[in-house]
């Protein structure tokens, strides 16, 4: 047994991008004895397209086998491969497998497999013959085969056979059976069969299958194309050719089709026909022709004309006929008769969307010619129509052939016609009505439309835009307004109704809101002016004003029962511990009579306090904060000690707590006396109040150890109503040092605000550049600001826009319907800064100049509340 009957590779030529294959193999039949001939059958199938361009076909049989030339069929949607091949006689008997390999330039696609089975020799079966070959269905037919088998005995066995179409379905109404006969078999004899047709078969070619069955075994034999069966009269006719399909009106034209007699009986032939146009009119009839034609003859029958004068699309029929049997009228062909040059414009576009009248537009065209002779000049008329009957046009000449071309012209925007004119409104005057868009028409020589784009160039109106400087005149009693040039406003403060402004010539102005009520040349409001204010601020406290000479004795007799304290638990000073450091560290960087130099302690729960003290800038809320902080970490930071440390500790505490609270009786006496408060007289209240309380507290946590005579119980309470005493004076010395603080910052920033718009009153200069624009485009205005005064500014545009449809495009603006804000600008001191804006002018506007009124205001703040103090 043979493992490859075949090795067949198929190898495709040209391939399409994304070509897939997929494929089967077969041969028929599929049993054969040696010396019979078969066909090995490969069906290719491509799903998704892309078919070859051709396929190689190489074949390796084996010895004992011949093979013919391999014939090859490419379809749009699959191929087949057919290999005609026969057995040798000394063929080894067996099954034998056929491989087919198919594969292109880039990879393999599949391998494939079948069977063939090769059955021991006993009966051979020749060639099936009909006679006659051509018969009508109901005709008698003998079907002859002759058999053969070279043995030295008999074969005895039966034989039998049917004739089915070649497009065979397989059922059984469609196949003409060969009665099943017995038959002897020694050397060589015939086996005929005498058949009378059924009526009901189909015409057409019929293959003949034939069997020879023993006990020995079974020889089967397919012979092709053994019957023709056919009507006694008939005729076909296929499809006309044109040669050449397209042409010119007047060009020769050669029409051909066949004429096939398919009967079984001679026919006079009569072949004719006519072109008919496609879109109505007269047709033009072919010659008809008598030919004569044998049972089985095809002849072609050839016209030679002129194509007709019309151009278009023109039906060629053709048909024939013959008496006595049915005609032949075969598919239409079209016919595409053309003129020489067939002008087709792709796509026309204009450089710009929007012009004036009397501007000139370029148009960009695509053109392209599929007329009969390309490449021949031509010329196309290109031109601008508005609504209103105004018109201009140009025409452009050249070369144009079957591929796209690019071409431009120029057209000018056609001007309002002349005629009656049109009464105008308002004035009585006459006024010409001019069209808002025009269409873009392309024509060629005939006046025929090859393209038309309505609306494709709109009008647009030329506009002088004319800034204008919204400023209103300096008012003497307005604050701002009243300062003379070159003054500034340095600070300002609220005193109940009134707010005073320092200027840096040194004036105040008293100002009501924003009216000045008066002007006073007095001293400037340095640091002692805000001292007088912080005196003011203390006025809403009566409780520290009016209580510093009882303050005064409160401290003076607590820094003596401190003393007194720490005298009796130690007669040394002792070792402080860090936190009495702290507090040492903190009342004498705020001395009272001196100016705080640093931020101490450096750490500790007093170092928060500290630093907010010293830093001006420090936002109030803080320092409330710190006041609670201090007040838990106190009663967290208590631990216990040993007794010698503890003693210790306690007597430094008392000793601390002693000088700090005979600072603050100096300072609170010094307060009393001078019926007024300073601010670092506030700032060391402050601190030697945390001081004292936070030793204090020390030593009542520590003196256990060192004071038989307290309890655990009176220790406790002692720390407890230390530490209240402390938060509450604490509590509000921060407050008024907080509440002044908010009062100076709002009086700063507020300051700055009232500063910008007295330097926009005084002291900038705006200036605008030229501006021309068109409706409905954008255009640009340059704006100038030139600031001259010694602060910088942060500037907002407020733009009066004509209407609605005005717009500012850059840079973003907002607000509301005609009036809209554009910023802000920053424009440093003594600077120049340009500001571009896009303005969009809407394509309604009917005059030729607008003015825009555009005020220049300091970009809104919010303003801080200024908290007012008391009187005094």
């Amino acid at each position: 047994m043979l493992l490859n009957l075949f090795q067949v590779r198929l190898r495709a030529r040209d391939v399409p991008d994304g070509h897939v294959a997929e494929g089967t193999v077969w041969a028929e039949p599929e049993e054969i004895h040696p010396g019979d001939e078969f066909q090995v059958s490969v069906e290719l199938k491509f799903p998704e397209g892309g078919a070859p361009g051709s396929i190689e076909v190489k074949v390796s049989p084996p010895e004992d086998v011949m093979v013919d030339t391999p014939q090859v069929d490419i379809g749009p949607d699959g191929a087949t491969v057919t290999i005609p091949a026969a057995a040798a006689e000394e063929v080894e008997l067996g099954m034998y497998y056929l491989q087919v390999v198919y594969s292109d330039e880039d990879r393999e696609h599949f391998e494939a497999e079948a069977a063939l089975e090769v059955k021991r020799h006993w009966v051979r079966i020749g060639q099936v013959r009909a006679l006659p070959e051509r018969v009508s269905p109901g005709d008698p037919v003998d079907v002859a085969v002759p058999l053969a088998f070279e043995g030295q005995a008999r074969v005895r066995g039966h034989v039998r056979g049917r004739l089915v179409p070649e497009e065979w379905d397989g059922s059984d109404e469609h196949a003409i059976k060969l009665p099943r006969e017995r038959s002897s078999v020694a050397g060589e004899r015939e086996q005929v069969w005498h058949v009378r047709l059924p009526r009901g078969v189909p015409e057409g070619r019929y293959n003949a299958d034939i069997e020879f069955s023993s006990q020995e075994g079974t020889a089967r034999k397919r012979t092709r194309r053994v019957l023709i069966l056919v009507p006694q009269r008939g005729i076909d006719a296929i499809r006309p050719t044109l040669e050449p399909s397209l042409l010119a009106p007047g060009d020769d034209l050669t029409i051909r089709t066949m004429a096939e007699n398919i009967g079984r009986e001679d026919l006079l032939v009569r072949v004719g026909g006519e072109l008919v146009p496609e879109s109505g009119g007269n047709l033009v009839p072919l010659e008809e022709r008598d030919i004569p034609l044998a049972p089985g003859e095809t002849q072609q029958v050839e016209w030679s004309i002129q194509a007709p004068e019309r151009h278009g699309r023109w039906m060629v029929r053709t048909r024939a006929r013959a008496e006595r049997a049915d005609g032949a009228d075969p598919p239409v062909v079209v016919l595409d008769v053309r003129p020489h040059n067939q002008v087709h414009v792709v796509g026309a576009v204009p450089a710009r969307p929007w012009a004036a009248v009397g501007e000139r537009v370029d148009v960009s065209m695509q053109l392209t010619d599929s007329g009969s002779r390309p490449g021949s000049d031509t010329t196309v008329s290109v031109s601008l129509e508005g609504e209103e009957g105004e018109a201009s046009e140009a025409r452009w000449s050249g070369s144009i052939d079957s591929g796209i071309r690019e071409a431009s012209v120029t057209v000018e925007v056609p001007r309002p016609p002349s005629g009656p004119e049109r009464g105008g409104e308002g004035d009585g005057e006459a006024q010409t009505q001019t069209s808002t868009r025009f269409a873009l028409v392309v024509r060629d020589l005939d006046g025929d439309e090859l393209l038309r784009i309505p609306g494709a160039v709109a009008v647009r109106k030329r506009v002088q835009i004319d800034p204008r400087v919204v400023k209103a005149p300096p008012d003497p009693t307005k604050l701002g307004d009243c300062m003379f040039p070159g003054e500034r406003v340095l600070k300002t403060v609220d005193t109940g109704d009134l707010t005073i402004v320092e200027l840096s010539s040194g004036s105040r102005l008293y100002a009501r809101g924003d009216q000045v009520v008066g002007v006073d040349d007095g001293v400037p409001m340095d640091d002692a002016f805000w001292d007088e204010a912080l005196g003011a601020d203390a006025e809403l406290y009566t409780d520290l004003r009016k209580g510093v000479q009882l303050g005064a004795q409160a401290a003076m007799a607590e820094a003596i029962v401190m003393r007194a304290l720490g005298d009796s638990l130690s007669h040394g000073e002792g070792s402080a511990s860090g936190l009495i450091k702290d507090t040492r560290e903190l009342a004498k960087t705020l001395d009272p009579d001196r100016r705080a130099r640093g931020v101490s302690p450096r750490s500790g729960p007093l170092a928060p306090l500290a630093a907010w003290l010293y830093d001006q800038d420090a936002p109030p809320d803080d320092g409330r904060e710190i006041v609670l902080e201090l007040r838990k970490d106190m009663v967290s930071a208590q631990k216990a000690k040993g007794g010698k440390d503890a003693t210790k500790e306690a007597s430094a505490a008392a000793r601390a707590a002693s000088d700090h609270l005979e600072r603050l009786a100096d300072l609170f006496a010094r307060a009393w006396e001078q019926d007024s408060l300073r601010v670092r007289d506030l700032g060391a209240m402050t601190a030697l109040v945390a001081a004292a309380g936070v030793a204090e507290i020390e030593l009542h946590s520590r003196r256990q150890e060192g004071d038989p005579w307290a309890s655990p119980d009176q220790l406790i309470e002692e720390g407890r109503v230390a530490l209240h005493s402390m938060s509450v004076q604490l509590a509000a010395l921060v407050e008024v040092i907080a509440r002044h603080r908010i009062r100076r910052n709002a009086c700063m920033v507020n300051t700055r605000q009232r500063a910008s718009h007295a330097a926009v009153v005084r002291d900038l200069e705006v200036a605008f550049g030229p501006s021309v624009g068109h409706s409905g485009d954008a255009t640009e205005l340059e704006v100038e600001l030139n600031n001259h005064s010694p602060i910088d500014l942060e500037l907002r545009l407020n733009v009066a826009l004509p209407s609605g449809a005005w717009a500012v495009l850059e840079p973003q603006a907002r607000g509301a319907e005609g009036i809209i804000f554009v910023g802000p600008f920053h424009v440093p001191a003594r600077t120049r800064e340009t500001v571009n804006l896009v303005l969009y002018v809407p394509s309604t506007v009917r005059l030729d100049s607008y003015v825009l009124p555009i005020e220049v205001v300091p970009d809104p703040k919010e303003i801080s509340i200024e908290q007012r103090g008391g009187a005094k």
